[in-house]
């Protein structure tokens, strides 16, 4: 599975496309605008809500990103919105 962010990093409000089907709990991978991509890991927080764990990474520029855990929250079909860090 790939979750899509629309920016070089997450942030509160950031839009996510979840790209493939697969299943809460497994591996997954977070892309972002830059074209990194991180090891991520998902879990259900409720009926339109996931959990999202972004692995420590650096963006394409060089700049450090720690590991961070987000709520998602869907937008519409495929379309997830960043909500706040857990």
């Amino acid at each position: 599975m790939l979750l899509s962010f629309a920016d070089t990093h997450s942030y509160p409000g950031c839009r996510v496309i979840i790209r493939a089907d697969g299943a809460v709990g497994q591996e997954v991978f977070a892309e972002f605008s830059d074209g990194v991509t991180v090891p991520s890991v998902l879990e259900q927080a409720g009926p339109d809500e996931i959990v999202v764990r972004i692995g420590p990474h650096k963006t394409a520029r060089g700049t450090s990103i720690k590991e961070k855990v987000w709520i998602l929250k869907r937008n519409s079909g495929h379309e997830w919105k960043v909500v706040r860090k857990v």
